[in-house]
């Protein structure tokens, strides 16, 4: 039998001011790796993006599409 699912377990989204964010995050590369890795957002490749671009993803502002 399945277990069940317990919501403890499930990670849900966490809220985060701007200026705790960029105390964190506060070069290209850093949000760069936390997009990619964390967060988990197919990114185009790292010389083609900017840093306001990849913070606008990280604080909602943008969001992400793709065309196939």
């Amino acid at each position: 039998m399945d277990a069940p699912i317990n919501d403890s377990n499930t990670t849900k989204p966490k809220k985060v001011d701007q200026k705790t964010f960029s105390a964190k995050f506060s070069t290209k590369g850093e949000v760069y790796r936390f997009l990619a890795t964390e967060a988990m957002i197919f990114l185009p490749n790292y010389q083609t993006v900017t840093i306001w671009h990849l913070k606008d993803l990280a604080s909602g502002t943008k969001k992400v599409s793709f065309s196939s």
